[in-house]
């Protein structure tokens, strides 16, 4: 099946807005790859050397090569779309270019070494190139040697093994050298080093020749490296010209191989390189004090091990600039086949353009970079000419700096000094006078031109093609997002934690180590006190006094009246957990005690589910009064509802980090996956809220008005009361304590809102044991969890009809790849439900909230729309399935279709007493709802077991246009007026918000980094948009529409996709605390006690 793309172009003018557009089939040009001709030797290499650029980037980025193919085949010249000429080889020569070129072909100047070394008088090559290819990043094509990205889970490899790889470095100071003489004067600087007494051994040329090449094939060059950043704690990475932007492999290959660069160029290292990951020569005043530095880091291992807590959060990897010119040329492609009217920019004055380097605001030092690049060019023209062409730039840059300034604050006086104008200076926060002036200037409007794609275009496959709401067709393991993708390995058993117990299903403890083991441990004897809640409240808990003996030889049996247990073990002093774990205690409040030289420290907790006597009169109390309003007879005849709910999860997370569960839901559990299940808001709580109550409290407004009591929920309409009311008993927890669903920057609730409640056992493990986000004690808190869930199924036997409602916050909240670590977990859970019988007399839903909202994903197409799709199962009897043949046969219909949360609480309304489920309700319910689509009626919320109408849109569904997954958009500049007024708009309503708390600074539009336009669910413009703001260097995300009468307005949450840590600290507003960056912060004060 072929694809087709739409373009749509919509032509502002004063009287309407005009819709049109082109198709253009897009298989016909990702089906033919770009061609990528190196016509010259690339450093003197050749044929072979095409293959390794492809090898080298293949490995560090997967993505690149898909669509392009690079070759030295100079026969497949007019079939190229591009030429790549090496400025640095011999080989470039004018009788040495091509003799015929098309028209669209563009020629590309690549070179990675300085001015200094130019081979080439560049003038007799102008007019012939359309793009350059260099280190220096204001090339049409930005090819850096390297470059230093975040690591998005994990350990660099070298960090396992640290303490030992330093310890083994005997040497100071190390140079491999093959330019002696040099115009940075390097040799100099290193002679004046060694004259201070720094050892410094240089090898290569200027040194001892350890490895020549081909003349010892046992040496290799790789082997000499790895001996060197063994051996030796610092490097010299100096460069032989200081030229603005000039990084070779010598930064790059030493902060990979373990060791410290000392750096001497004239780039701001300070952009390239993390803090504390190289000394900068620049930095000191003399030789002598930076010599005095080196000295005092050898002496004091632990301040030298600091320059590689880098490692921990960043990683090097090879330059992109290959990648980066196969995306640029694909996007060329592509806008040339859309009949764009593509003129390329040729390079006329090539020389000037190579030696004329852009100021910048570097350090004072950075000055000499233009000199000392000039010296080269001087003595390669005349110098006359050159110094009085030099004069007259530095005359014009000035000019403009002068008039820009003189204009920019000339348009910024106020209204009251009668001058008027457009203000664009993007420093200053934007406030409601420049706003005013900015929406209501006389600036004409321009005609916006939706034609051009994201460098990362996904596959325009939809689920179905008949649905008015088109549902993209993922790829879980998509090319975009594959260099963010790891496996990971992680245990909760730290020092301090050893699983020492185990609970078992019928209420016993079972010691997992011998009695000589727990006394090599330490342990002298261990007892448990039990956690209750405190004073009414889901902020406290409380441990009883009494603690009660565990043996340590055989199982404990636990009454029935303690659901929830510390365990707290007494331990020599002179053991190794005197020092180790998180949490001690020896009575009620959590005090720690030292006693004849022991200590006791809790090691475990865990939780059991009791049908103790309040709960057995719970049962009893179960009257005709509570059923009524039901014809069921018994409770034999519903089915219990078992509802796992899994945090920051898209489906397609889903399947990417737990292949196993997702195998075992699909293929042995045979679940209905719902592709099409599309969130409703920015974050969990309101998710979950429409889940559980059918509120949308986008802004707070619905639930304010109708349940929420001093910031309590217990007045709202909870989907556990209907089931409460016909005879189930409830349970409710979750393992992220103090980022509950209801709990952060709330109350929660007065009383239990079920008759099970975990509530306080996570807050005392949260307190106690959790060592980690994601450990309680030496468990996955995600593993606590589903140990519950058996426990909880296993007391609720064959007799009971229950509601459970389990949400794992922990395991992937903050990391996109750690999801992985539940995946085992979670399928043995599955094993056990279904092995044991549970599964014929429950529903189970596994779902989620949304996906990732943080982090490098949200920088592509892929990770927006995965954020916009969690995940969706259910699993369903056998008999269910046969006796509701046609509620299931519903539900595996709406599979593809636009569902929501709204959706899934009518759902599970409907199986409160399934009566609404037979074949004649449905039919009836069916009827109905066929007339409400008839008349444009739709309810917000339809059941799954209800046919989800193909004309179904956002709209209907209530789903704003920032969550819409249906929603098409396409690149567009940021430098667009309706961007610029978007994103000024944008900051004006962050602004409403935080201006309300002194407190909070104002902030300013810092960076657009990125924007996309299309068409709006109710025919609005709509742009979405990636800023950010200063102070506090927030990365957000917003959906700004505007409509026919040019009226902007936000759509759902102005999104925060970067963490805010402790910047907003001094707020609890919910919506605040996303925007607000805390002035005390600025001051570099923090009054967070």
């Amino acid at each position: 099946m072929q694809r087709w793309i739409y373009i749509i172009c919509i032509h502002n003018t004063s009287e309407s807005n005009n819709f049109g557009g082109i198709i253009f089939n897009i298989d016909k040009v990702e089906n033919s790859k770009i061609v990528i001709l190196v016509w010259t030797p690339y450093f003197g290499r050749r044929n072979g050397d095409a293959l390794s650029i492809m090898a080298i980037h293949n490995n560090s980025y997967p993505e690149c090569f898909r669509d392009c193919e690079i070759t030295y085949d100079r026969n497949r010249v007019l079939e190229a779309h591009a030429l790549v000429f090496h400025a640095w080889s011999k080989d470039l020569a004018m009788s040495d270019l091509p003799k015929n070129r098309t028209v669209s072909q563009l020629w590309v100047l690549l070179e990675q070494e300085s001015p200094i070394l130019a081979r080439k008088d560049l003038d007799s090559f102008s007019g012939l190139f359309n793009w350059t290819m260099t280190y220096r990043k204001d090339s049409d094509v930005f090819h850096p040697y390297g470059k230093i990205v975040s690591l998005v889970d994990g350990v660099n490899k070298l960090d396992s093994k640290l303490d030992a790889f330093l310890s083994g470095k005997t040497k100071l100071v190390v140079g491999v050298i093959s330019k002696c003489s040099t115009d940075s004067k390097r040799e100099v600087l290193i002679d004046q080093l060694k004259k201070q007494g720094v050892p410094v051994d240089i090898f290569g040329k200027c040194g001892v020749e350890i490895c020549r090449h081909g003349s010892d094939s046992s040496c290799s060059e790789s082997e000499v490296w790895t001996k060197l950043s063994q051996d030796y704690k610092f490097y010299f990475a100096f460069e032989n010209a200081i030229c603005l932007d000039y990084v070779t492999e010598k930064l790059f290959r030493t902060l990979e191989l373990g060791l410290v660069p000392v750096v001497y160029g004239g780039a701001n290292y300070s952009q390239i390189a993390p803090p504390n990951s190289f000394i900068d020569v620049n930095d000191f005043k003399t030789p002598k004090e930076l010599a005095d530095f080196l000295r005092y880091l050898d002496r004091n291992p632990e301040e030298y091990k600091k320059f590689f807590e880098w490692r921990k959060k960043y990683k090097v990897m090879t330059g992109d600039g290959w990648c980066t010119l196969c995306k640029k040329l694909r996007n060329h492609e592509l806008k040339r086949r859309l009949k764009e009217r593509l003129v390329p920019k040729t390079y006329d004055k090539l020389k000037n353009w190579w030696f004329q380097y852009p100021f910048s605001s570097a350090k004072e030092e950075r000055k000499l970079a233009i000199c000392r690049c000039i010296k080269k060019v001087t003595n390669m023209a005349h110098r006359k000419i050159f110094i009085l062409f030099f004069a007259v730039f530095l005359f014009l840059i000035l000019y403009t700096i002068l008039n820009v300034y003189v204009s920019v604050e000339f348009r910024l006086l106020s209204s009251e000094d009668g001058k008027e104008g457009l203000s664009w200076k993007l420093s200053l926060p934007a406030t409601a006078s420049q706003l005013f002036n900015f929406f209501n200037g006389s600036a004409e409007q321009v005609s916006l031109f939706l034609n051009e794609t994201k460098d990362a275009t996904l596959d325009t496959l939809v689920l179905r093609y008949d649905a008015a709401c088109r549902i993209p067709k993922l790829d879980p393991f998509h090319s975009s997002i594959k260099h963010l993708l790891s496996k990971r390995s992680f245990t909760c058993e730290k020092e301090g934690y050893s699983l020492l117990f185990k609970s078992t299903l019928n209420s016993t403890l079972v010691p997992l180590k011998t009695l000589d083991l727990m006394e090599n441990l330490g342990i002298k004897s261990c007892c448990y006190k039990t956690i209750s809640r405190k004073d009414d409240s889901d902020k406290s808990y409380e441990l009883s006094e009494t603690c009660y003996p565990v043996s340590l030889l055989e199982f404990t049996v636990v009454p029935i009246e303690h659901d929830y247990l510390a365990i707290s073990c007494e331990f020599r002093s002179n053991s190794s957990n005197s020092t180790s774990g998180n949490g001690t205690l020896i009575s009620g409040n959590g005090t720690s005690t030292s006693v004849n030289g022991t200590f006791t420290k809790i090691v475990d907790m865990h939780a059991f589910v009791h049908l103790n006597a309040s709960v057995k009169a719970l049962v009893q109390n179960i009257t005709e009064e509570r059923l009524k309003g039901s014809n069921q007879n018994s409770t034999q005849k519903l089915v219990n509802v078992l509802v796992l709910g899994l945090d920051t999860f898209s489906r397609m997370s889903f399947i990417r980090q737990m292949p196993k569960s997702h195998s075992f839901l699909l293929n042995e559990l045979d679940a209905v996956e719902i592709k099409g299940y599309n969130k409703i808001a920015h974050n969990t709580f309101l998710n979950v809220l429409a889940t559980l109550t059918s509120l949308n409290d986008v802004m707070e407004k619905d639930i304010n008005s109708s349940c929420k009591v001093n910031n309590m929920f217990d007045n709202c309409p909870f989907i556990w009361k209907n089931y409460s009311q016909h005879g189930f008993l409830t349970s409710y927890g979750e393992d992220g304590a103090t980022i509950g669903n209801f709990n952060y920057l709330q109350k929660g609730f007065k009383t239990p809102p079920t008759d099970f409640y975990l509530r306080h056992f996570s807050l005392a493990a949260d307190k106690l044991i959790k060592h980690s986000r994601m450990c309680f004690g030496p468990r996955f808190s995600h593993e606590v969890l589903l140990d519950y869930i058996q426990k909880f199924t296993y007391a609720m036997g064959s007799d009971n009809r229950y509601f459970q409602f389990i949400w794992s916050t922990a395991l992937a909240h903050d990391y996109l790849n750690h999801g992985q670590f539940g995946d085992q977990p979670l399928r043995s859970t599955l094993e056990w439900l279904n092995n044991e019988g549970y599964l014929n007399q429950t529903i189970l839903i596994v779902m989620s909230d949304h996906g990732h909202r943080f982090g490098g994903i949200m920088k592509y197409i892929q990770g927006l729309l995965e954020n916009r799709m969690p995940l969706l199962y259910y699993v369903l009897p056998s008999w269910f399935k046969e006796k509701y043949a046609r509620a299931y046969q519903n539900l595996k219909s709406n599979q593809d279709l636009l569902t929501t949360p709204f959706d899934l609480h009518e759902t599970l309304k409907d199986l409160v007493t399934l009566e609404s489920i037979t074949a004649e309700q449905l039919w009836q319910r069916e009827m109905i709802l066929k007339n409400h689509e008839n008349n444009s009626a739709l309810p917000r919320g339809i059941s799954h077991f209800l046919p989800i109408p193909l004309s179904r849109t956002c709209r209907m569904a209530g789903i704003e246009n920032s969550y819409c997954v249906c929603r098409s958009l396409t690149d567009i500049s940021t430098d667009n007026l309706a961007v610029r007024q978007a994103v000024y708009y944008a900051v004006y309503f962050i602004n409403s918000i935080v201006s309300k708390y002194p407190q909070c600074a104002i902030l300013s539009l810092g960076t657009v980094t990125g924007a996309m336009a299309g068409v709006g669910i109710s025919g609005e413009e709509d742009y979405q948009i990636n800023f950010e703001t200063t102070p506090g260097d927030a990365s957000l995300s917003a959906t700004i529409l505007r409509d026919k009468n040019g009226i902007w307005r936000v759509s759902g949450t102005i999104a925060r996709i970067n963490q805010y840590g402790n910047d907003s600290h001094c707020v609890e507003n919910r919506e605040a605390k996303m925007y607000c960056f805390c002035k005390d912060m600025a001051s570099g004060l923090n009054l967070q006690p």
